[in-house]
């Protein structure tokens, strides 16, 4: 029996250019969030979930109320697609990246355009602002990583060391320190405070396709196509060990909310269960029949969840590594998983262009969302839980109400 769902409002990114917003105590679509004429292909909520930024191949970022879907405005500047957007963790600012080589800071009160950040002599692609929200850092197709004041915009410095594009920057959580993940096939440490480069962490031999702090900042784990995940020690630099086991490109990295586990999921269709402290391998979770593309623990730590081409979520004990549920009801590969912040609800997003939210204690399929009609790619609620985003290769974001207030 399908239950009601309590939350509010969910937005997701599709290949057709919108955006749409759903009721999901209902099941019906509140609007779909259309202007953009290119693909979209970044989104991220305010830090209060009020707004949505969305930026796209057309040059522009749009802004939206969550609430009612009404597009605030468009902020225009860029001259090629925008990439990567970042909210400052006090909401105030919001920095776009673009593949013409700049930054945008944006002031939220107004959207008015604090200044241009030049610097970059490619694309960004990727964006990160550190915990206390003084410094930006910004990863670009040039090979380098720069560090912004974020309050005036002013160029801190350039941390120059990888030797191809810079896909992923990453703060720790503590803010000390910065990853940064390359074609390169390395991961460089630099100190979020000097820029000084502290260590270049190499060991893969393929792409890196993922990498994840624990939740003490102390361990950084990064998974790759040559079928490895490493784990580094953050301080030292030193590799703790190589964690073999995986017959595939190791797709994603989850650690347990303790920091005490990591799951990994890779095309082989497996999910394997890690010791952080010894490396050793906990146990293997078979089940599914295609690869498995995303992985997830429940917030409290005891459940974790797993997304696959088969078409099928599994539902598993974390720490017995039983199978509690499979979760059938997509009729396309599933791309990605995420857990609502108090843990009660899954949310699914499928090749099958839909997304599912699925009751997690009992497994029962709530409500299917239909609206975008391409692949749906990522899928991630807002901090309190009322707002839920899928991002869609029809180009579009929708956003769904979680809440029957």
């Amino acid at each position: 029996m399908k239950k009601e769902l309590k939350g509010q409002s969910l937005p997701s990114g599709s290949g057709d250019k919108a955006i749409t917003l759903r009721d999901t105590a209902i099941g019906a679509k509140l609007r779909t969030l259309s202007g953009h004429n290119d693909f979209v292909h970044s989104i991220t909520f305010s830090p209060d979930g009020r707004t949505l930024a969305s930026g796209s191949g057309d040059k522009t970022i749009s802004l939206w109320n969550t609430a009612s879907g009404a597009k605030e405005r468009i902020l225009a500047g860029h001259t090629r697609g925008v990439y990567s957007l970042a909210f400052s963790s006090d909401g105030r600012t919001l920095a776009s990246g673009s593949l013409d080589g700049t930054i945008s800071l944006w002031n939220a009160a107004g959207w008015t355009k604090r200044r241009d950040l030049t610097g970059h002599t490619g694309g960004v692609y990727s964006l990160a602002f550190s915990p206390d929200g003084g410094t930006l850092a910004s990863g670009s197709i040039d090979g380098t990583i720069i560090f912004w004041e974020a309050a005036s915009g002013k160029k801190l410095r350039t941390l120059a060391g990888h030797t191809d594009y810079v896909h992923i920057v990453a703060f720790s959580p503590d803010g000390h320190t910065l990853a940064s993940c390359s074609g390169d096939k390395t991961i460089i440490l630099w100190g979020a405070a000097s820029g000084e480069k502290l260590r270049t962490l190499v060991g893969h031999t393929d792409y890196i396709h993922i990498v994840a702090f624990s939740p003490d900042g102390c361990t950084l784990a990064s998974g790759s196509w040559d079928r490895t995940i490493i784990l580094w020690d953050v301080v030292s630099g030193a590799k703790l060990r190589t964690l073999a086991g995986h017959s595939s490109s190791v797709l994603s990295l989850a650690f347990s909310p303790d920091g005490r586990t990591l799951a990994s999921a890779s095309w082989d269709a497996m999910i394997i269960l890690w010791d952080v402290a010894s490396g050793k391998k906990l146990r293997d979770f078979a089940g599914q029949i295609g690869g498995v593309r995303s992985v997830a623990f429940s917030p409290d730590g005891r459940t974790l969840v797993s997304g696959s081409l088969d078409y099928t979520i599994i539902l598993w004990d974390a720490a017995g590594g039983v199978k509690l549920r499979t979760l059938a009801g997509h009729t396309g590969g599933v791309y990605c998983v995420a857990f609502s912040p108090d843990g009660r609800t899954l949310a699914s997003g499928s090749l099958d262009d839909t997304i599912i939210l699925w009751d997690a204690a009992s497994g029962a399929k709530m409500l299917t969302l239909a609206g975008h009609t391409g692949d749906v790619y990522s899928v991630a609620f807002s901090p309190d839980g009322h707002t839920l985003a899928s991002g869609s290769w029809d180009r579009s974001i929708i956003i769904w109400k979680l809440d029957a207030k």
